[in-house]
């Protein structure tokens, strides 16, 4: 097993430096980019954007206000929700001229209520779920979020849609780490399994081919997992677990191996002088 000593080293050195550049480079690289204009767009807060009306899509509800992304938490104005039913049905129509942020609840100030049936009206909401972080990285895909805003959306599932995602990115981050490793440890045990003194160009390839085929399959599976289509524990930590363990239990049989011929090798050399004359 000491033999792996190198390989882990290395990896949970280039681990944490993954890591890091998911957590904080990322992030960082993201907002100087917006802030100076560069490449795409990163929404209204790092845009800078003046106050403007949004459209939010929200679970049974539309809602389209001002929204001054400028302040921590965004100022909301001049707002119209459209509630529907679980059959997607308009219920009521309401107006406000402002709302304020109660925890994860945007609660309606002054509200002006229009049902198009009067059953409706028992039905009307004021109070309307919404994650005032998820609403200042509006615009902004998940996987540039800081690991602040990542990690307080990830553990607040209400008023966040489609929570599960944000849950999936913020432990991709923290797999990456577990990612380089495997790939370290797999390839530090490809090479002492199949080197030999004078390697040929068809060992290169070999190790190439498994490296290559292990990172993609680590794609595949954290793409799936990043999108919720499969659950994180299998999409991001099954693969580089299998991995290693896979590692460790080789050299494990391999040291047994060594160490019972080293055995056999002993018994015969003590074994040879008591048959002499």
């Amino acid at each position: 097993l000491l033999s792996l000593a190198p390989a882990v080293l290395i990896g949970l050195m280039l681990g944490a430096v993954q890591i890091l550049s998911l957590t904080t480079l990322r992030p960082l690289s993201v907002e100087a980019l917006a802030v100076h204009g560069f490449r795409a767009y990163y929404g209204p807060r790092l845009g800078g954007q003046e106050p403007a009306q949004h459209w939010i899509a929200l679970p049974q509800t539309v809602l389209q206000a001002r929204i001054d992304f400028r302040p921590d938490p965004p100022e909301v104005s001049l707002v119209t929700v459209y509630q529907l039913s679980a059959q997607n049905r308009l219920q009521a129509v309401i107006t406000a001229p402002a709302a304020r942020f109660e925890g994860a609840v945007l609660a309606l100030e002054a509200p002006e209520v229009w049902t198009p049936a009067p059953a409706d009206s028992d039905a009307v909401r004021t109070r309307i779920a919404l994650d005032p972080v998820w609403l200042r990285n509006l615009g902004l895909e998940p996987r540039f979020w800081t690991q602040r805003d990542l990690r307080m959306v990830a553990r607040q599932h209400e008023g966040v849609p489609r929570a599960e995602i944000h849950g999936a990115i913020l432990q991709s981050r923290y797999a990456a780490a577990a990612r380089v490793l495997a790939i370290c440890v797999l390839m530090a045990t490809l090479c002492l399994a199949v080197m030999r003194p004078r390697p040929g160009m068809i060992v290169a390839v070999k190790l190439a081919l498994a490296g290559y085929a292990l990172q993609f399959l680590s794609q595949y599976l954290t793409t799936l997992g990043k999108h919720a289509q499969l659950l994180p524990g299998l999409a991001f930590w099954l693969l580089p677990g299998v991995v290693i363990t896979a590692c460790v239990a080789h050299h494990i049989r391999q040291s047994y191996r060594v160490h019972r011929a080293v055995a056999r090798i002993e018994g015969r050399e003590n074994a040879a002088p008591e048959s002499g004359p």
